[in-house]
């Protein structure tokens, strides 16, 4: 019988002596690339379906922005639009139902989406700012927040939405089993 050779030759005659050694590499092998299959399955999963923020993540998240976390930045984030902001302070654990100095809700902005009404845009711009006022709708329904709540005037999310051209918003919010309370 001739000697192997190359290093890479007596390690594959070992193999053929040995079967377990074989099949010990083999084994080691197979787990390696099935703990490789599901850290990458594990991650891609992270990609579609991402968890929500901590509620310390979400405020550091804030502040990173830069955006203070008070009732009054988060109800200016929902008159501004930003769905993004909504949901990092409710992540971070506001109450749905804060209200800026004047007693409104976050929902009552999103419900009256007045932004959206007064932009002299191309109709992709108003589609999209309407977008983002049901996103932080849905967002805040998903987080109680009270469609009835009042202001110091009397008004809620539900007359404010019923008051102005979002008759689709207001119907939304009456498909969702949400009724007006006077």
């Amino acid at each position: 019988m001739q000697q192997p050779k190359t290093p890479t030759d007596r390690i594959i005659a070992k193999l053929r002596s040995n079967p377990f050694i074989a099949s010990a590499i083999a084994l080691g092998t197979i787990v390696i690339a099935l703990s490789t299959f599901a850290n990458s399955a594990k991650s891609l999963w992270g990609v579609i379906h991402p968890r929500p923020p901590t509620p310390e993540d979400a405020r550091v998240q804030l502040s990173r922005i830069p955006l203070e976390y008070t009732p009054d930045a988060f109800v200016e984030s929902a008159e501004k639009g930003d769905a993004f902001a909504v949901k990092l302070f409710l992540a971070a654990g506001i109450d749905p139902n804060a209200t800026d100095e004047e007693g409104n809700t976050a929902m009552m902005y999103a419900a009256r989406a007045r932004s959206a009404d007064d932009l002299y845009a191309a109709n992709e711009k108003v589609s999209a700012a309407r977008a983002r006022y049901a996103e932080i709708i849905k967002a805040l329904l998903k987080a109680k927040a009270d469609v009835n709540e009042k202001n110091r005037g009397g008004g809620t999310a539900l007359s404010w939405a019923a008051a102005g051209e979002t008759s689709t918003r207001c119907a939304s919010c009456w498909t969702t089993g949400l009724t007006l309370r006077r």
